[in-house]
């Protein structure tokens, strides 16, 4: 059985200097020219469909060369490593499906703060299911975070941060008509 590495190396690498082809739940693999070869892990998640999979991914790869301006100069010159890196981690977050997380309290709120902030990588949700108050907290992550409750959304792109001060109160609201 022919590989996708092998047909393109043989096939299309002369017309094609570069190929990323994801694979299901195996690695994304990323050939490219001057001989950059590199397979990125795929994150485990529950499947629930995978209608649209693809398209995700490719909606975070362009993403990703915009996020970090990466243009087709950039491309024809070739990539770093970690160029590569920060686009297929893009393509990743976006493929994937957001961890949701409950919060119906300040601490609980602090917790999920605190374990985004620490996460590599990935889309989050914050799910409010109750007015708190805040003891304090700021968000400074690489991960997409989406805050929810009552009808109302904050969204925060990657890198982007927001501080919540001490005695804030949080209240859902009411839900919008």
């Amino acid at each position: 059985k022919d590989t996708a590495e092998r047909v393109y190396r043989a096939e299309t690498s002369f017309y094609c200097p570069r190929l990323v082809y994801t694979d299901g739940p195996r690695p994304v693999t990323v050939l490219a020219d001057g001989g950059f070869h590199k397979q990125y892990p795929m994150p485990d998640t529950e499947t629930v469909s995978t209608i649209g999979a693809g398209d995700n991914f490719n909606a975070g790869f362009i993403y990703g060369l915009l996020r970090q301006g990466i243009t087709r100069d950039h491309l024809d010159r070739g990539l770093t490593q970690q160029q590569w890196d920060g686009l297929i981690a893009d393509a990743l977050a976006f493929a994937a499906e957001p961890t949701v997380i409950e919060v119906g309290s300040g601490a609980e709120f602090d917790n999920a703060v605190a374990a985004i902030n620490g996460a590599a990588g990935g889309e989050y949700v914050i799910k409010l299911t109750d007015d708190f108050e805040s003891g304090g907290a700021s968000f400074s992550s690489a991960c997409a975070i989406t805050i929810l409750g009552g009808g109302h959304t904050i969204t925060l792109g990657q890198y982007s941060s927001l501080s919540v001060a001490k005695g804030t109160q949080l209240n859902l609201g009411s839900a919008d008509d």
